[in-house]
């Protein structure tokens, strides 16, 4: 419709120049004054109106590309929290995997530890040194005549 709108008021605009170059050749030069600033005021109200419709077409894109944005940044935004979801869940079953892990390896240590001293292998080594692992100082202790060292 605008662009028939736009016909129309370029014609209109048309016939109100011709009018306006009749009257002056017919020498009505009052009547062909008035059809100069009527076509002046129309054509001034045709570029208003131009340039509203053209505002009116920027904010309507403008508006699309924020509302694009603001779709494109939800949409980042989602897998985001998929991925920072996703990492959290892992670290937590690599920590949980340590724990295991380190637990294991400690008992396993433990229990080799209390084989060596219940055979005895870990007191003396002819340094007269032995390992208490029992009550509140664990560490090495001397048990013979090398105890300064």
């Amino acid at each position: 419709m605008e662009g028939g709108e736009e016909s129309a008021v370029a014609d209109f605009l048309q016939i109100l120049e011709e009018h306006r170059k009749n009257c002056e050749r017919q020498g009505k030069y009052v009547e062909a004054e008035i059809a100069k600033n009527r076509l002046e005021e129309l054509k001034l109200h045709e570029e208003n109106r131009r340039k509203e419709a053209m505002r009116s077409r920027q904010i309507a894109e403008r508006l699309g590309v924020e509302e694009a944005h603001m779709l494109e940044f939800q949409q980042f935004n989602m897998v985001w929290d998929k991925k920072m979801s996703e990492y959290e869940n892992h670290a937590e079953m690599l920590v949980e995997s340590l724990k295991v892990r380190h637990t294991k390896d400690l008992k396993d240590f433990q229990r080799k530890l209390l084989q060596k001293q219940v055979s005895g292998d870990m007191i003396g080594f002819g340094l007269g040194l032995g390992w208490v692992g029992f009550g509140l100082g664990l560490g090495w202790v001397g048990l013979g005549m090398n105890c300064g060292r």
